[in-house]
């Protein structure tokens, strides 16, 4: 089976693509995808709004251009990038033909600063279970009267005898 298909059909799909995966991934994420036949409007989807991009902007930093398209490139993965006090992680998968030519980008963002919010939330209300209590309450909680008296009656035991209650013979627990 051959599959074959032109470079706009090609773009089509990924434009597809980039909406499925910001569909399932959410709102955190932004997916952008670069044309390169158009360098000065580069941006021909972008699913999310981190970056604040519109289709028909240009490439945001030639550096990764470096050499131009003619150029095989490695994939650019798990990097940070800076948007005034906004970190994002980020992978840029190059779009390249048999020859090593690179035809755009498809870009991932992600805006993981919630996730840290809550983690710092989270640890902070975690940390007392951190700390070893010098007094440790077993379960006293008593649901009626009878029970505070089985309790305490076992714990009275519990501490006067070397034995648990349950282990003694009978003529014991009768005394």
């Amino acid at each position: 089976m051959e599959f074959s298909m032109d470079l706009d059909e090609f773009f089509t799909w990924l434009q597809r693509l980039a909406k499925g995966l910001h569909a399932v991934i959410g709102p955190s994420c932004e997916i952008v995808l670069h044309d390169f036949r158009d360098m000065e409007h580069s941006v021909i989807a972008i699913e999310g709004n981190l970056s604040g991009r519109q289709p028909g902007a240009p490439l945001p930093d030639l550096q990764f251009m470096d050499g131009g398209v003619d150029l095989p490139r490695q994939d650019q993965l798990n990097y940070q990038i800076q948007i005034g006090r906004k970190t994002l992680q980020s992978s840029t998968i190059w779009i390249q033909n048999h020859a090593g030519q690179t035809l755009g980008a498809l870009c991932i963002n992600m805006d993981y600063s919630t996730l840290q919010q809550a983690h710092e939330l989270i640890e902070s209300l975690l940390a007392p279970l951190r700390q070893n209590p010098e007094f440790i309450v077993q379960d006293s909680l008593a649901r009626d009267i009878k029970d505070l008296v089985e309790k305490s009656v076992h714990a009275l035991l519990e501490s006067s005898l070397e034995k648990n209650p349950a282990h003694l013979p009978t003529a014991q627990k009768k005394s």
